[in-house]
């Protein structure tokens, strides 16, 4: 089995070549099934693939289920109605719910009704186990004044049991920097990683979009497979990765992560892909308007 590879292809097909048990953490973002297109004015993507109905869900629960190791998690973005579908599923095929975790975004202002509903200005994700996977200690949070305060606990620098408002990272970047209309921060995945995998683990998205679950993977020192169907969405996922090949914790030497597409190991850093063009003509990349030369680091 390859790591530290992402596919262009549909995730369920793929998965199936995928040995049981061999995967350490799944975390994912997944289509809603709402046609979602971003409708920000100065960013225009087109619409997400398959993303029309859940149909498929079902078939991608049990996938994932087989993939993962005894003792391992399954973290998944979801919107609130979309919990009910996505939770019956994934217990139906033996997952253990354990929290629905909240994570602020950054901005979601121009987002639903205007006029007429709350700014939902955070993400939801599913959490479950396959088996027990216990936390390892991590340096994300530093506990409450409070708690240095009262005498009866052995004190601790950081806190070992996070609580489930993820307060202490974005669930989003920033409009500025994306390249993807459902972008989530390095940041967010980084913690998902850390608090439930070890080093050298290999960490799964069947949805990688632009692929910031590897980034993650690579700055915590994880192994990464991904698939993403999309051809524009994967290639930009490629550029942002071509400045990571050296820091591979087992990649192969001539920095191919990809399926047909070679990534050189030795170019200087490169800026927010804008040299890429989208197979659909219609769509022009945000980098035109908003990504001012920023370096990925």
């Amino acid at each position: 089995m390859k790591t530290n590879i992402i596919y262009n292809e549909d995730c369920i097909e793929g998965m199936k070549e995928l040995p049981d048990e061999s995967i350490d953490l799944v975390i994912t973002d997944p289509p809603y099934g709402i046609s979602y297109q971003s409708n920000y004015k100065q960013i225009k993507f087109k619409k997400l693939k398959n993303d029309d109905n859940l149909n498929w869900f079902s078939d991608f629960s049990k996938q994932v289920y087989r993939v993962l190791k005894n003792n391992t998690s399954l973290f998944l973005f979801t919107r609130a109605d979309k919990i009910g579908l996505m939770m019956d599923n994934l217990v139906s095929v033996g997952f253990k719910f354990k929290n629905l975790i909240i994570v602020p975004t950054r901005n979601n202002l121009r987002m639903g009704d205007l006029k007429a509903s709350f700014i939902t200005n955070f993400e939801c994700i599913l959490y479950f186990n396959k088996g027990r996977n216990i936390f390892r200690e991590t340096k994300i949070k530093k506990p409450s004044e409070g708690y240095y305060k009262d005498k009866r606990w052995n004190h601790r620098d950081y806190q070992y049991r996070l609580p489930a408002l993820w307060d202490f990272v974005k669930a989003t970047e920033h409009n500025l920097n994306l390249v993807h209309p459902t972008q989530k921060s390095v940041e967010v995945f980084e913690s998902m990683i850390k608090i439930c995998s070890d080093e050298n683990s290999i960490v799964l998205d069947p949805f990688s979009g632009s692929g910031t679950f590897a980034i993650a993977s690579l700055n915590t020192n994880r192994q990464f497979i991904g698939y993403e169907i999309d051809p524009q969405y994967y290639k930009l996922s490629l550029e942002r990765l071509s400045d990571k090949t050296s820091t591979l914790p087992n990649g192969n030497p001539n920095g191919e992560f990809n399926m047909g597409l070679e990534v050189p190991t030795s170019s200087p850093p490169k800026l927010s892909p804008t040299e890429i063009t989208s197979p659909n003509p219609n769509i022009k990349l945000n980098s035109q308007v908003l990504l001012q030369a920023r370096r990925l680091d």
